[in-house]
């Protein structure tokens, strides 16, 4: 995009707003600490800094988290600024307009981002500790509560679209021997490697959880019965080529339990379906799939 280009830092060095327009900084970073969710916060500056600055898009980035938020429109001048906090970085805000930005338009929009920093700042540590809250620490996958949560969404959106949705539920065999014999150490080792083969063998569009325990949950959007339990035979025969870690005479294996969403059904009744077809498996010799 050919356009006169204007990058700069924004660094946050104390609470004290910048000189030039104290009393709007000061109001502006008041209002802006009204929420922690991030496109409510970005969507706020925006309408803001419009009373100040006129433009035509506002783009903010953060490359290392994956947030990416774009409104209006991009035109070919634009104004890039990064954003830091002594050493923390927050990202990057573009500026968008269809002519180019006067100077006194600069100074005062520099001034303004001022504002923005620490309400931003806050805004990235909620979410970090939102993400943390919902991740299972040993194997880094979403843990039970956000499992609730996602579940939840899930089943609405299969049963609004009337479209179809399977549960895989996983458990390693023999676990309970694998720690005694071999300490949890090595027991981790294996949560961490099944772990990391599950979440290979998914779609990005599907999810997997720690269930609880040596049990995982994966939830599949847009997939039935027989795409599942396909997916589940794979899932199978990736762990049986694994061994436990530092034994390799001993080998892995998983049993896993099949089932699909029915009409009016919820999750909890799925998951429980699931479970039943999972404790076939473990009845039936384990290392094998089956089907609710």
């Amino acid at each position: 995009m050919a356009s006169d280009t204007h990058k700069t830092q924004i660094l946050g060095a104390a609470l004290t707003p910048p000189a030039g327009r104290p009393y709007e900084v000061l109001a502006l970073g008041n209002l802006l600490q009204t929420t922690l969710e991030l496109d409510e916060l970005i969507d706020l500056f925006r309408r803001e800094l419009a009373s100040f600055v006129s433009f035509d898009g506002l783009s903010y980035r953060h490359s290392e988290l994956g947030q990416e938020i774009l409104r209006g429109r991009k035109e070919r001048h634009h104004l890039d600024y990064g954003l830091r906090v002594q050493d923390r970085f927050l990202g990057e805000i573009t500026l968008f307009r269809e002519r180019p930005f006067a100077d006194r338009e600069i100074e005062i929009l520099e001034n303004l981002l001022a504002a923005l920093l620490y309400p931003l700042r806050n805004s990235l540590l909620y979410q970090a500790a939102l993400r943390s809250a919902l991740k299972d620490p040993l194997t880094g996958l979403n843990n039970r509560a956000a499992m609730d949560t996602m579940m939840r969404r899930e089943v609405r959106l299969a049963q609004r679209k009337q479209s179809p949705l399977a549960v895989i539920l996983a458990d390693i065999d023999h676990f309970k021997k694998i720690n005694d014999g071999y300490g949890h150490v090595v027991g981790d080792h294996c949560l961490q490697t099944v772990a990391h083969t599950l979440a290979e063998s998914i779609r990005d569009s599907d999810l997997v959880f720690r269930y609880g325990g040596e049990e995982f949950l994966i939830l599949l959007g847009q997939t039935d019965r027989d795409g599942a339990r396909l997916l589940a035979e794979r899932i199978r025969r990736k762990v049986a080529e694994l061994h436990v870690p530092g034994h390799p005479e001993h080998r892995l294996g998983l049993s896993l339990g099949v089932a699909e969403l029915l009409p009016d059904e919820d999750g909890l009744t799925l998951c429980k379906r699931a479970d039943a077809a999972l404790y076939r498996a473990k009845r039936g010799g384990r290392n094998r799939v089956e089907v609710d």
